[in-house]
């Protein structure tokens, strides 16, 4: 082999080396990132678990509570709507049968006109 086939040999075989080097780095990088997050999850997780635990002690609600309540109380608030409006249509209703009751019964008015 040349002089120079062994150079650009050597060339090659050093850039596939780096290629792999910064391969194997992203890869431990990436194993390094991942265990990272994994640990900032459990410890998120862990701290929002007594985070509940003393608001409980303390008797104030959680967020998750707070949500709950809200929904119930947003779920309230249509039905009064929804009954009212029941309510208003049925006064309506009923105050066109009384007037339609009232006119039924009432006497004719009597036209008063000029006699010849």
């Amino acid at each position: 082999m040349s002089k120079a086939g062994e150079d650009n040999l050597e060339k090659k075989l050093y850039a596939l080396a780096g290629e792999l080097g910064q391969l194997l780095a992203s890869e431990r990088m990436a194993e390094a990132l991942g265990e990272l997050i994994a640990g900032a999850a459990k410890t998120k997780a862990s701290l929002d678990r007594n985070i509940d635990g003393l608001l409980s002690m303390a008797n104030i609600p959680t967020r998750a509570e707070y949500r709950r309540i809200e929904t119930k109380i947003d779920s309230l608030q249509a039905s009064v709507l929804s009954l009212s409006r029941k309510l208003e249509r049925l006064e309506s209703s009923q105050g066109s049968k009384k007037k339609a009751a009232k006119r039924s019964t009432a006497k004719p008015a009597v036209k008063k006109g000029r006699s010849a």
